[in-house]
């Protein structure tokens, strides 16, 4: 039986429709499979640690930085120790120190503060510049930084 060309023009959107529900779920499919098929681990898709800025404190013996830390995966982290760098408001760099977020167990989050040893006004911002040692209770990470998510509450940018 042949349509007549009205009828067609009336079938052709139905195909359309059709046809985008097919590459809808050709395309979830597919993203469910990498996902499925990704090496097991820490992963993106087992979440990551939260590094908040959340204070920066003035205090006689220099600036105390509050760093709030969130682990969102299921590692628990027994060594996180990261590079941080310090910027003047001027943009040079003022000094580099190590901070240790360890122990960080899965689902938890915790509080640490650094004395930063300068003045709280003479911060421009932090930079996570890398991770130094990283270490959960399976094994040694290389990957670390990518899993870290940072943001600030403070005046002062936390950047990575």
């Amino acid at each position: 039986m042949r349509l007549s060309a009205r009828d067609q023009e009336a079938v052709f959107p139905i195909r359309i429709l059709m046809l985008n529900k097919f590459f809808k779920r050709l395309a979830f499919t597919a993203t469910l499979l990498v996902m499925l098929s990704a090496p097991s681990g820490f992963t993106y898709a087992d979440g990551t640690v939260l590094l908040e800025l959340n204070k920066l404190e003035s205090l006689e013996t220099g600036c105390h930085a509050y760093l709030v830390s969130h682990n969102q995966t299921s590692e628990n982290f027994t060594e996180l120790i990261i590079d941080l760098v310090i910027f003047r408001e001027d943009g040079i760099i003022e000094k580099v120190i190590g901070a240790s977020l360890a122990p960080l167990p899965p689902d938890k989050t915790s509080v640490k503060v650094f004395n930063l040893q300068l003045s709280c006004n003479q911060i421009g911002r932090l930079l996570i510049n890398d991770v130094t040692e990283c270490a959960g209770s399976q094994n040694m990470r290389a990957d670390c930084l990518d899993f870290l998510s940072t943001s600030s509450r403070a005046p002062v940018e936390l950047i990575k």
